[in-house]
């Protein structure tokens, strides 16, 4: 059997080294946000966090909405625009804020993913509601005589969605 070699000694200047590295690579990683956090701010707006600041963002983005819908069904009342293009812009309208409330990619969703996603499956029948009989014949489609007049249930039904979510 052979004889034990002692392992090779190093200099106390790489521990040294390596601790000094370690130690400016800590310091780095603590001051890093305190230096840069003014610039942050400065430049992206970014203020001190508050609680409440979603809670008032969500309910001044629902006014907003509100207010947009009613102003669709004025311009309609008007006859500003017709009832598909009410429809239409109501659809567009929900969608943006589902899009900008909860995130979602709403705007480009089908009608089929909207009520697939839970998150979504609130405003599909909204939505639903907003689609033209695109495809039938001019003269053959009837609304059902309790549907006579679905634009004020859709209406409703959209001021419902904006409220809920």
């Amino acid at each position: 059997m052979g004889e034990l070699v002692e392992p090779t000694g190093f200099s106390g200047m790489w521990l040294l080294l390596i601790l000094i590295l370690v130690a400016a690579l800590i310091l780095w990683f603590i001051l890093l946000p305190i230096l840069t956090k003014k610039k942050v701010q400065k430049e992206f707006g970014a203020h001190a966090f508050d609680s409440a600041a979603p809670e008032k963002r969500a309910r001044s983005l629902r006014d907003q909405y509100h207010e947009r819908l009613d102003a669709l069904v004025e311009q309609h009342a008007q006859g500003v625009i017709t009832e598909r293009e009410l429809h239409l812009e109501m659809s567009a309208t929900i969608r943006e804020y589902v899009s900008v409330r909860l995130g979602v990619p709403a705007r480009t969703m089908t009608l089929t993913e909207l009520q697939a996603n839970p998150t979504t499956k609130p405003m599909a029948s909204v939505i639903a509601q907003c689609y033209h009989p695109a495809f039938s014949q001019a003269g053959t489609y009837e609304a059902s005589s309790s549907q006579a007049n679905p634009m004020p249930i859709t209406v409703a039904n959209a001021h419902l969605v904006v409220n809920e979510l």
